[in-house]
């Protein structure tokens, strides 16, 4: 008996040590995947962000279509995903320069001044 003690006994060590090998290589891929998502939006641990949205023309309200309140869903939770903060802006309230946050600028070009701005400056 002591024999077949022993298999089961070194089999059990085996399957902890696969487990544990195998969660350590699971972490290790999320946490570069990770990185490469904020890599690829400008979004390190803890940064700024901004969410600019339009402003309806009749009042000082933030205006947001559907569509783009569905598209603000989905960046919200992209930012939260990479550890950054997120602030909803209007377009025409936005002050700071290029590259100092990351702005995603949700809506029509026709609607957001902000918008043709950014296309111009990529070329």
């Amino acid at each position: 008996m002591t024999g077949d003690l022993r298999i089961i006994v070194l089999g059990l060590i085996a399957v902890g040590v696969s487990a544990v090998l195998g969660w350590l290589a699971r972490s290790r891929l999320s946490k570069r995947g990770l990185r490469r998502e904020q890599a690829f939006f400008g979004l390190p641990e803890n940064a700024e962000s901004l969410l600019v949205v339009n402003r309806d023309a009749n009042g000082p309200e933030l205006s947001v279509v559907r569509h783009d309140v569905s598209a603000l869903l989905e960046l919200a939770g992209v930012i939260r995903e990479c550890g950054a903060h997120a602030q909803i802006v209007a377009h025409d309230a936005v002050q700071q320069g290029f590259g100092e946050r990351t702005e995603f600028c949700v809506g029509s070009p026709v609607a957001n001044r902000l918008v043709p701005r950014l296309l111009l400056s990529t070329q």
